[in-house]
């Protein structure tokens, strides 16, 4: 049997194990005793794992306990790149997180049974130059400093976790937490100015008014789009993780749902999810919020996986958001990733949708065409002035201005 010891913040939470191909999970004794305490730090992993003595297993009608950790593991290329310089099969997921799950997104760290938390961490200086030297020699889906790998950053794309402090970046050694995320350009020329967009959009989002981590545009003298990870926290000259869940382990679905095309997680399901959280009503504001943001910028690509909550031992909640940027710009033709009432196609969706889509989510005609109008009559203003900001080259600015600021703007009349 094989087995893995799941920490949190140097606790042992419990023990994930692969038993003749039935995933297995249990919670640690001295976790499910600590949630007894009235000021307890444990919390569940998701609603689907109640803090309980009985093992979770898996079964052929119902993989949760597998569901939920895959869906911790990087996807698409990335695994691929993983997988092969592991040399373990990019179907293994257990194998995968064997090696790579020392260090994942959010608060867990699967490490082998009866290897020894690390105690110790470390920081070491990473300057600009020889940042872009390291973007430089990575392949194309593999981004890392380190040959003991870690798999931090779960997704598609090429990204390192660093610490971020006085302007100056340090890569976490021996299992330290990273503070900042770093996404260079694309290598697939066909989507240029990534950076830029991002931070754009992301810029964007703060001055309608959703909730977005801090994030920077540097030159490295490259492009690169630098975020302030929202599941880190510093409390004195120390980093301490927080647990956050996606919207696929948030409904205990497999990896391949993300997308609804693919019979996938859909509006409704994703509304009818958000009941489970501490305060549905905000969280319903800021995933409309969300809706109309991805449908103004043209960010096609808004899938379930984009959405995260943060999970702590009293409250669920939307997480700040992210991975918000204009992928109409790259993909002209490419569907919506979420219809709006089962509309995926953004040049046909008219007021009727979004007046449906008001319906799923419970809330008024009147309510909804407010939320629209707003953002509307805010976002062509908010983006002009951010197209101002001295931190855009000519060429990104030019990319911006012909390529992202046209769909806003083809958008707008709904």
């Amino acid at each position: 049997m094989n087995q893995l010891n799941i920490w949190c913040e140097g606790r042992l939470l419990g023990e994930l194990s692969l038993n003749q191909g039935n995933w297995c999970f249990n919670y640690h004794t001295d976790w499910l005793q600590d949630a007894r305490l009235q000021n307890t730090r444990a919390f569940e992993l998701s609603p689907h794992f109640p803090l309980q003595v009985e093992s979770v297993i898996d079964n052929a009608d119902n993989k949760s306990v597998e569901w939920f950790f895959e869906n911790l593991l990087p996807e698409g290329g990335m695994r691929e790149a993983l997988s092969r310089k592991a040399g373990v099969s990019e179907k293994d997921s257990f194998g995968l997180l064997t090696r790579y799950g020392k260090e994942t997104a959010g608060a867990l760290r699967l490490l082998p049974a009866g290897m020894p938390y690390p105690e110790s961490a470390d920081y070491k200086p990473l300057s600009n130059e020889n940042l872009h030297a390291l973007i430089k020699q990575s392949s194309p889906s593999l981004l890392t400093a380190d040959t003991q790998l870690h798999m931090s950053l779960a997704g598609v794309q090429n990204k390192l976790g660093v610490l971020y402090k006085g302007k100056s970046f340090f890569l976490p050694q021996g299992g330290a937490a990273s503070s900042h995320i770093i996404k260079p350009e694309n290598n697939n020329k066909d989507f240029m100015f990534c950076p830029a967009n991002e931070f754009f959009c992301m810029q964007l989002a703060h001055a309608l008014g959703l909730n977005v981590p801090k994030t920077k545009l540097l030159h490295i003298p490259d492009a690169v789009y630098l975020i302030k990870r929202f599941d880190r926290s510093r409390k004195a000259d120390t980093l301490h993780r927080h647990h956050q869940i996606d919207c696929c382990q948030l409904l205990n679905k497999w990896v391949g749902y993300k997308y609804e095309s693919h019979a996938g997680i859909n509006s409704q399901n994703l509304f009818h999810a958000l009941n489970q959280l501490t305060q549905p009503a905000i969280a319903k504001d800021h995933v409309i919020r969300w809706f109309v943001f991805n449908y103004l910028i043209g960010n096609n690509d808004a899938h379930a996986k984009n959405i995260s909550f943060l999970v702590s031992p009293n409250s669920i909640s939307v997480a700040p958001f992210y991975d918000l940027l204009c992928v109409q710009a790259y993909l002209p033709d490419s569907l919506m990733a979420m219809s709006i009432a089962g509309e995926n196609k953004a040049g046909w969706i008219e007021k009727s949708h979004w007046l449906t889509f008001a319906k799923e989510a419970g809330i008024s005609d009147v309510l909804m065409l407010q939320y629209l109008n707003k953002a509307r009559d805010k976002i062509t203003t908010a983006a002009n002035k951010i197209l101002l900001l001295s931190v855009f080259t000519h060429d990104e600015k030019s990319f911006l201005k012909n390529e992202v600021l046209s769909v806003i703007e083809q958008r707008l009349d709904f």
